[in-house]
């Protein structure tokens, strides 16, 4: 195979490879972990300190644009005393669904 042809440029990709059709991020995630740190009764920057990440990371989770790796889930979890398995049906199920579809 040519090395030419192996190589993806920006140039070659279609929009949707580039990213120009994404649909709207979900915020689910973000809505429910704001919704857990009130009932605890935690600031935004008690809780990031409690994680153990930045309130830039936590913007990012709130806007939907990504989501905690698994160690930080298992760390809010502790945090906000909930289980992963509720943390993620409850919080990822329409980002996942979204994916998939």
């Amino acid at each position: 195979m040519d090395t030419l042809a192996r190589r993806e440029t920006p140039a070659l990709l279609s929009k949707t490879q580039r990213g120009m059709n994404r649909t709207v991020p979900s915020t689910a995630f973000g809505d429910y972990l704001e919704t857990h740190i009130q009932r605890r009764g935690l600031g935004l920057q008690e809780f990031c300190n409690r994680v153990g990440v930045t309130l830039r990371a936590y913007g990012k989770w709130r806007t939907g644009e990504c989501y905690p790796a698994m160690l930080v889930t298992f760390r809010i979890c502790d945090v906000l005393h909930i289980r992963a398995d509720e943390l993620v049906t409850e919080a990822m199920a329409d980002a996942i669904e979204r994916d998939v579809a």
